[in-house]
């Protein structure tokens, strides 16, 4: 192998273009793990599955590509940073929902460890909830059902409360409106 900043282009490069463990496995140790803080990655835990769970990303997106914002290598800590962008189009079937001709773009960072000359571990910093995200799937209109339901629920607790409220007054002492009926107070 050559250097740390080779290593990360071309381990990179086979990632996001969807190569899968087969071409990425000469850039990082045989266990190399993965975490992420992202709902969508929570169960995978090796960088095996996550190269692999990226090669599945090209089945729905052909025409998925990145673009590289931000590159950085600390050889102090021996680890590699990149900053990219991943664009997509879900085109065909075989995705985890059927083609919506919605595009994904998604800013996300990788931050990889190195052991000697293979990555040993790496961290994508990714916010799989932003709507641009979800949007390829589909999911927009369901956000927004979302969203509604939030908003009945808050209703709905305000209306608890109200009923709270009169019930208590019924059961009390408290005056009543002046015509003497039960009544929700101003």
């Amino acid at each position: 192998m050559t250097n740390v900043k080779d290593i990360t282009t071309y381990f990179f490069d086979a990632c996001e273009t969807g190569k899968g463990w087969d071409v990425c496995r000469q850039y990082c140790h045989d266990d190399a793990g993965f975490t992420a803080q992202a709902d969508t990655l929570k169960d995978i835990t090796t960088l095996q599955a996550y190269t692999e769970w990226m090669k599945s990303m090209f089945t729905p997106m052909p025409n998925g590509h990145y673009e590289i914002r931000s590159f950085g290598i600390d050889p102090v800590r021996n680890s590699a940073i990149i900053y990219g962008i991943f664009r997509g189009t879900n085109t065909k079937v075989g995705g985890p929902v059927a083609p919506t001709d919605k595009s994904l773009e998604a800013d996300y960072v990788y931050v990889m460890k190195f052991e000697g000359d293979k990555i040993r571990h790496m961290t994508k910093i990714w916010n799989d909830g932003h709507k641009s995200s979800a949007n390829w799937l589909g999911l927009e209109r369901k956000t927004h059902i979302c969203e509604g339901l939030q908003e009945l629920v808050k209703k709905l607790n305000r209306v608890c409360r109200d009923a709270v409220i009169v019930a208590s007054a019924r059961n009390s002492s408290a005056p009543r409106p002046s015509n003497g009926t039960p009544g929700v107070w101003a």
